[in-house]
């Protein structure tokens, strides 16, 4: 047991790869290649697992030991199927891995630029509604529980006026339709 760490600590690093690569895969409409690789890395490590648990084809009973081996060689083995099938069938993904390496401080502004408002407005909010809740509980539990409790009466009323909305703006249309139709 002493040497589970040293044998399957480093797989966290193709499944670190291997999740970015299927993320993105996915983003790209490649779902089939993530499924195919997933799917063989799934069988491969189940029956490893298994042999390696209770010592069949030869191999010692490792037990717990054994399923981390077994895990560790299914999530590499989805990985090197993925690289595989990336740069095989030559998609976008299949650049030269000296790219993954490089910098590019241009890229990085351009992309803080169209980003950095996005977190910030987002901070600036949270920031405003712990101070407004907090003025709110200085004032008594009675202000601050009916605080809490407003937004979900607001949002019941207006589900409900959206609702309404929709179906009367939805019955003006089929009236106007059904008037189309006889020369009205």
């Amino acid at each position: 047991m002493d040497r589970l760490p040293s044998n399957c600590g480093f797989s966290y690093i193709p499944v670190a790869i291997a999740t970015s690569y299927i993320a993105t895969l996915r983003s790209i409409q490649f779902v089939k290649i993530t499924v195919i690789a997933t799917a063989t890395a799934l069988i491969f490590k189940t029956i490893l697992v298994y042999v390696l648990i209770f010592g069949y084809l030869g191999f010692p009973a490792l037990g717990v030991e054994g399923a981390a081996i077994g895990t560790a060689s299914g999530w590499t083995l989805e990985l090197l199927l993925l690289l595989f099938f990336v740069y095989a069938g030559k998609t976008p993904l299949a650049s030269n891995p000296c790219h993954f390496f490089s910098f590019d401080f241009a890229f990085l502004n351009l992309v803080l630029k169209t980003t950095l408002p996005g977190p910030c407005q987002r901070i600036f909010l949270v920031h405003g509604i712990t101070t407004y809740n907090a003025i709110y509980a200085r004032i008594g539990t009675d202000a601050i529980a009916a605080i809490n409790v407003m937004p979900r009466s607001r949002n019941w009323v207006l589900w409900f006026s959206w609702a309404g909305e929709r179906l009367c703006g939805h019955g003006r249309e089929s009236h106007r339709r059904g008037q189309e139709g006889r020369g009205v």
